[in-house]
């Protein structure tokens, strides 16, 4: 596969990657996620599932501990994965809960901080830190199938294909964008130079899109490299100070930024963005 990369449009601004929350956020009911016809939503720390007319579907809502997470769903089970209101000794990590999407009971307590949905009620669930970097994968009845030790940014593709763009916080990185296998292998494909790299974009072909310490990169399905190209210079001293994110826009273009954190305080930000077009045959 060959790619193009035509930058269509670069400039400069002082807009912070950090947007402002909202004070009554835990007061309004949230949508998390529609399944069918049916609504998750969460409110002052109880999750309850809606049918169509806005009614209960479980007799008593799910509740968490602390702060909601992230959600996710896979045929009739949810990972709900939450953080704590005060610092203890796992920082801010909350428990994850298995719960069954029918009736809205627990069915595991799990840990992990980050993960992603497989089929068949599966989930992956990652934690970094204290000396983890770990993904384990569980089955529907919350039984541990299978660990490695990789963690990262997930992409699940099709028959669960796991791929992670890995991210270690070690410096030099020791990350890769690696393929975790069912048989507990770690297939490792390009390493990386940023050891916190921000989420990646998926193209129409499987391949993902990243940028790498100011560098866009593309690496195929098959995890070989395909494309480079800088964008800015970024030093392996401040690489701390720069953090990046890769979007799609809807005409199809590719919105890159890449934030600069001032050295001194009080604290600014310099934003760098492209618009970019990428073509490939």
């Amino acid at each position: 596969m060959k790619y193009s990369c035509e930058i269509v449009e670069f400039g400069k601004d002082a807009k912070s990657p950090f947007s402002k929350k909202e004070s009554n956020q835990s007061l309004t009911q949230k949508l998390l996620v529609e399944i069918d016809d049916r609504k998750l939503v969460a409110l002052e720390g109880e999750i309850s599932l809606l049918n169509q007319d806005g009614f209960p579907v479980w007799e008593k809502p799910f509740k968490i501990e602390g702060r909601l997470n992230k959600v996710l769903v896979s045929k009739d089970r949810l990972l709900i994965t939450s953080l704590t209101n005060d610092y203890h000794a796992w920082g801010v990590l909350g428990p994850a809960y298995l719960v069954n999407l029918k009736d809205g009971s627990l069915v595991a307590e799990l840990r992990g901080d980050s993960g992603a949905a497989l089929k068949n009620g599966r989930f992956i669930l990652g934690l970094e830190g204290y000396g983890c970097f770990n993904t384990w994968l569980y089955e529907r009845d919350g039984s541990l199938v299978q660990e490695w030790r990789s963690y990262g940014h997930y992409v699940v593709g099709e028959d669960d294909d796991i791929r992670v763009l890995e991210k270690d916080r070690i410096s030099p990185t020791n990350s890769r964008v690696v393929r975790l296998n069912i048989n507990g292998e770690i297939e490792k494909g390009p390493r990386l130079n940023e050891s916190q790299i921000a989420k990646p974009l998926i193209l129409k072909d499987n391949s993902l899109v990243f940028i790498d310490k100011g560098v866009l990169r593309i690496v195929d399905v098959d995890l070989n490299e395909q494309y480079q190209k800088v964008l800015m210079e970024v030093s392996e001293i401040d690489h701390s100070r720069f953090h990046s994110k890769i979007q799609l826009t809807k005409n199809g273009l590719i919105s890159v930024n890449i934030y600069e954190k001032s050295k001194a305080a009080p604290i600014k930000y310099k934003n760098n963005y492209w618009l970019i077009s990428l073509k490939y045959q």
